[in-house]
């Protein structure tokens, strides 16, 4: 009993780093300690600092990627010429599935005092709506053929789309967790809601309308237009740009 009443435990301070002696009567230590450890867990995203330049250089070798396996796989989206497409009401549902999905996803971001680039924002757009499409493609198909047919030995048609939409679901949850959340600058809100709750959801529609119109159509060209509306979105909310020095 003694011992707690003199007894004064030490803490680093959250000002210097210290260990300085916490009394009783010390609130604003105690308050200070406590709001630096509530900012850490409330948005770990904040102590990171985004290196512009290392991220467009890491974006360019990720499109190149893509460019190469679309150029190899024959992925290219003008490889059939436009005045011999038909575009089908598909397409038009594809996108109106890919406008509604936005909200839900777009409504965990922010620009975080950013002003807009729209230089960058289209090149942004144009590029990786193009060719991640291209690379996204070549693993759906890789899923199909190679695992699907090749491992598994499945015969049905569903089952084999099925197969090869899971393949594309790891490769893109594994690209976007691994490398897009570290490529792009600070964009997620700290009082956004579970991604899990709306936005996984979303996704997963927004995914299904475009490798289900890939599946019956095989029109490249029509699921990159849908790729850039949404980067042009995505970049328009978080005010992607280039780096300033």
């Amino acid at each position: 009993f003694l011992m707690g009443l003199y007894w004064r435990p030490k803490f680093p301070s959250p000002l210097t780093g210290r260990f300085c002696s916490l009394k009783r009567s010390d609130d604003n230590e105690l308050k200070l300690l406590l709001m630096d450890t509530q900012l850490k867990r409330s948005r770990p995203q904040s102590r990171r600092r985004w290196d512009g330049h290392k991220a467009w250089f890491l974006m360019g070798l990720y499109w190149t990627l893509g460019a190469s396996v679309g150029y190899l796989g024959e992925y290219l989206p003008l490889k059939l010429p436009l005045h011999k497409r038909k575009f089908a009401p598909r397409q038009a549902l594809a996108l109106a599935v890919v406008l509604a999905a936005q909200p839900p996803i777009l409504s965990r971001y922010g620009s975080f005092g950013r002003s807009r680039d729209w230089v960058a924002m289209l090149i942004f757009s144009l590029f990786n709506g193009v060719l991640e499409t291209m690379l996204e493609l070549a693993i759906y198909d890789a899923g199909r053929n190679m695992v699907a047919v090749g491992i598994l030995g499945l015969t049905s048609s569903m089952a084999v789309a099925a197969v090869g939409f899971l393949i594309f679901c790891i490769f893109s949850a594994l690209t976007h967790a691994l490398f897009w959340t570290l490529a792009l600058p600070l964009h997620e809100r700290p009082a956004a809601s579970p991604f899990y709750k709306w936005a996984l959801p979303a996704l997963i529609i927004m995914s299904l309308a475009m490798i289900g119109l890939y599946e019956t159509t095989h029109d490249v060209l029509s699921i990159c237009m849908l790729h850039i509306v949404v980067d042009v979105m995505l970049a328009d909310k978080i005010c992607l740009s280039f780096p300033r020095s």
